[in-house]
């Protein structure tokens, strides 16, 4: 039984070089940042991580995979942290309600575009505690429940193409400290960064 597989900073740059990893159901963490792995994500890594049923964490960042973004970094069942950031996946974010209960998401610097869908963020309300999206082609008005995260401490949607006005309800998160919106295309009045106090 392995909890941990970290095969991270090295210069491996196909994935069959880490062999089979084992299908474990109590595989907890998989680290395969800081590599040179290539290309679209393989079947077998979906099927992997789907297996794992106690997989909380996923990290594939600082390689060089391409193709759309897997469902399986956001839409895993008992995953919490999945780091992506990184690469050049492109495509766009999911617009259906997914199952979901992660608490940090990490898709920056890659190549994802399109609108924020607001059944992206309807899956995230209430699990989410830092999400960053910065770095990316997104485009478009932010959905109107942005605001309604109620766990949400950190969010970083900058240096992207979103425009419009930001939704007077980003400010009343209870919980954000860290807002950065620079580098949009935004109009009308930005919220502050940190939300007014409770009366």
């Amino acid at each position: 039984m392995v909890g941990t597989v970290d095969v991270s900073h090295n210069l491996l740059w196909y994935l069959k070089q880490v062999g089979s990893l084992p299908p474990s159901p109590v595989m907890i963490r998989l680290y395969l940042q800081n590599n040179r792995f290539s290309g679209p994500v393989p079947t077998w890594f979906t099927e992997l991580t789907t297996r794992a049923e106690h997989l909380s964490e996923i990290d594939i960042s600082v390689n060089e995979f391409t193709g759309s973004v897997p469902t399986v970094l956001f839409g895993s069942f008992g995953l919490w942290r999945s780091n992506a950031s990184y690469n050049s996946f492109s495509g766009s974010l999911p617009t259906e309600l997914f199952r979901s209960g992660l608490g940090f998401l990490d898709l920056s610097h890659n190549r994802v575009s399109g609108h924020i869908a607001s059944g992206f963020f309807s899956s995230l309300l209430e699990s989410m505690f830092q999400l960053d999206l910065s770095f990316n082609a997104l485009s478009g008005p932010l959905p109107q429940n942005s605001g309604d995260f109620t766990a949400l401490n950190y969010l970083d949607l900058s240096d992207n193409n979103l425009s419009g006005k930001v939704p007077a309800s980003v400010e009343k998160i209870p919980t954000l400290q860290f807002l950065d919106l620079a580098h949009n295309k935004f109009t009308g009045r930005v919220p502050s960064k940190r939300p007014p106090p409770p009366p």
